[in-house]
């Protein structure tokens, strides 16, 4: 944090001003702004967390849409003001699930759900892609050894 140079003669000589509570409070304004110190998080609230205003994510509405899609399949940490809502823990852990990781999420918390059959098409599509473009680098490996 900068502060503003104090002038080369104090008026009151001997005078220190020490205020560490400022740190603490600029730290909790920063935590306010950010989310980051938030503790619960509504669905509209974890979706802009994870997908922000990414051009090209998923939609609130696919998400409010698809029970596989939510924090931890839908199934709230608690409630507020009559709507779903998480543990911000239960948000951060979500935030990291993505399509490749998502049918092993969806087992330990909802195992009653599917992965939605378009993310695993387009799975099958990439590991499919992905093993083909090891097989040619693999046997154009091999043409140069």
């Amino acid at each position: 944090m900068d502060y503003p140079e104090l002038e080369e003669k104090p008026m009151m000589p001997g005078l220190v001003l020490k205020l560490p509570q400022l740190e603490v409070i600029e730290q909790l304004l920063h935590a306010a702004l950010d989310g980051s110190g938030q503790r619960w998080y509504t669905l509209e609230q974890a979706h802009y967390k994870k997908h922000g205003a990414l051009p090209g994510g998923v939609s609130l509405k696919t998400i409010r849409n698809t029970l596989a899609l939510q924090p931890r399949g839908g199934l709230p940490d608690g409630w507020i003001s009559g709507r779903k809502a998480w543990r911000a823990e239960t948000i951060e852990e979500w935030c990291q699930i993505d399509d490749t990781n998502l049918e092993a999420y969806l087992r330990m918390y909802a195992p009653h759900l599917r992965v939605p059959k378009r993310i695993q098409e387009a799975n099958a599509r990439h590991a499919i892609e992905y093993t083909a473009l090891f097989t040619k680098e693999d046997d154009e490996n091999e043409e140069e050894s």
